[in-house]
C-alpha cells in the first residue's frame, strides 16, 4: 500500500535559536505545520470531510491555506528564538 502507518510518530516541538549578523533589524517567521497553513485538519474539522463544497466554503479553505507572516523578535544579543513543532517548518525573512 502507499500510505503511511497509523503508528507514526511524530516528533517533539523543537527550539530554534538562529544568532544574525550585526545588520539585520527585524525578521518574520512564517510556520507550516499542525496549526498553520492546514487545509486538511480545517476541511476535517470544519466541513466533515464533504465531498461537495459551496463557493464560500472553497473560499474559506484556500483562506487557511495562505502563509500568514509573523513579526518576531530580535533578543539583545541578535539571536531569534522560535519553536517549530515537530512536523513542522519555519521559514524566516530577515530585514
Amino acid at each position: 500500500t502507499n500510505h503511511g502507518s497509523n503508528t507514526t510518530v511524530v516528533p517533539a516541538d523543537c527550539p530554534v535559536v538562529v544568532t544574525l549578523d550585526a545588520g539585520v533589524t527585524s525578521a518574520s517567521v512564517a510556520f507550516v505545520d499542525e496549526d498553520h497553513c492546514n487545509v486538511k485538519k480545517h476541511w476535517e474539522e470544519e466541513f466533515g470531510s464533504e465531498e461537495y463544497m459551496s463557493s464560500a466554503q472553497l473560499e474559506e479553505l484556500e483562506s487557511v491555506s495562505g502563509i500568514v507572516w509573523e513579526e518576531i523578535v530580535v533578543d539583545e544579543k541578535g539571536d531569534l528564538v522560535l519553536t517549530v513543532k515537530g512536523d513542522g517548518l519555519a521559514v524566516i525573512d530577515l530585514k
